[in-house]
Formats: structure tokens, C-alpha cells, sequence
């Protein structure tokens, strides 16, 4: 683990520095605000160790390594001991806010994967549009079999799948792939009946 990356986790420990880090000290308030600790002096500190662990848990699955203990926002690990032990609203505080903790970065997560979904679905017809294009236009023979052949096959997989989907193109679009079908099966039917 690296000096910078154990620097980039004590920010939201001190005060939220982005929007995640915000996001999360906001789950995170209330659940803090149930510490009834023994030690009040220590609270604050109680608190910061607290986030520190969460957001190590949900970082890198872990928090108990040496490093961990020796930074300014945790307390010494004698002092967790201590706290673990002694103070009967630590533990349960703790116990609470790493399952938040766990839902937040789930949610976090569906969420970053749904916007990227939609970010690709928005894209798919202009990938299409390229496909056809490259099958259409490009130089190479081998390039327009390529484009050709992918677009076959997820024509093929959508029509696995029992998807239904709306191809559109314009008339020149079409007027072109009938024109190359035709000249492609021209030169099919010369090749194998010259053979005959």
C-alpha cells in the first residue's frame, strides 16, 4: 500500500474533500452520532477512527496493519483495544457504520455501473452506424468482410437472445448493401461456376 494512497484516505477522516467522500461522512453522521462514549475527551478521535476504518474496510478489505495505527487520524491500536473493551457504545457504533459503509460502496458501485450502461446503450447506435459504414466504405476487402462479419454476429446474438431491435437505414445505406450483396454474390457464383 502505498504513502499516497494511505494519504488519499485520511481526507475523509478530517473533512470530505469530493463529492465520494462527502456521499459516505454522510452515511457516516448519524451512526457517529450514536457513540455514548465512555472516554468524551476521546470522541472526536473515536470518530475519525472510526471513518478511517469504514473507508479502509471498503478500500482495501482491511484496516489492522501497522501503517494504519501510526496515522493522525487514528488512534493508537492499544487505544482501539481499549476502546473495544471498555466501551460499550464503540463496538456497536463500529459494527453499524462498516455495514453502512458496505451499502453505501454497493450503491456507490450499481450506480457508477448504471450510468455507465446508459453512457454505452446511447452510444450503440452511432457504434452501428460505424460498422455499417466501415462494411460500406472501407478500402480494404479484408476491413469490409471484418465490419460485415460483426455486424452478423451481434444480429445473431440480439436474435439469440429474443431481443427485438429496430435496424434503420437510410435508402442509400440500403441501395449499397444491396449493390455489394449483389456484386458479392456475382463474383460467388462466377468463382464456383467456372468450377463446374
Amino acid at each position: 500500500m502505498s504513502e499516497a494512497s494511505d494519504s488519499s484516505r485520511q481526507s475523509v477522516t478530517s473533512s470530505p474533500q469530493n463529492s465520494i467522500e462527502k456521499s459516505l461522512y454522510a452515511v457516516l453522521r448519524p451512526i457517529l452520532d450514536q457513540l455514548q462514549t465512555t472516554y468524551p475527551q476521546t470522541r472526536r478521535l473515536q470518530e475519525k477512527t472510526i471513518i478511517a476504518i469504514v473507508w479502509n474496510i471498503i478500500l482495501t478489505g482491511g484496516f489492522d496493519r501497522p501503517a494504519f495505527w501510526q496515522r493522525p487520524d487514528t488512534c493508537a491500536e492499544s487505544t482501539y483495544k481499549k476502546w473495544r473493551k471498555d466501551d460499550p457504545s464503540f463496538v456497536p457504533v463500529l459494527e453499524t457504520a462498516v455495514d453502512a459503509g458496505w451499502k453505501w460502496s454497493t450503491r456507490e458501485a450499481t450506480t457508477a455501473v448504471q450510468e455507465a450502461l446508459a453512457i454505452i446503450k446511447l452510444a450503440a447506435p452511432e457504434a452501428a452506424q460505424t460498422m455499417v459504414n466501415l462494411m460500406l466504405n472501407a478500402e480494404a476487402e479484408q476491413q469490409r468482410r471484418l465490419a460485415a462479419d460483426s455486424i452478423l454476429n451481434r444480429v445473431e446474438e440480439t436474435a439469440e437472445k429474443g431481443a427485438k431491435t429496430a435496424v434503420t437505414l437510410t435508402l442509400e445505406q440500403a441501395q449499397a448493401l444491396r449493390q455489394q450483396a449483389q456484386a458479392e454474390l456475382g463474383e460467388w457464383e462466377q468463382d464456383h461456376l467456372d468450377d463446374t
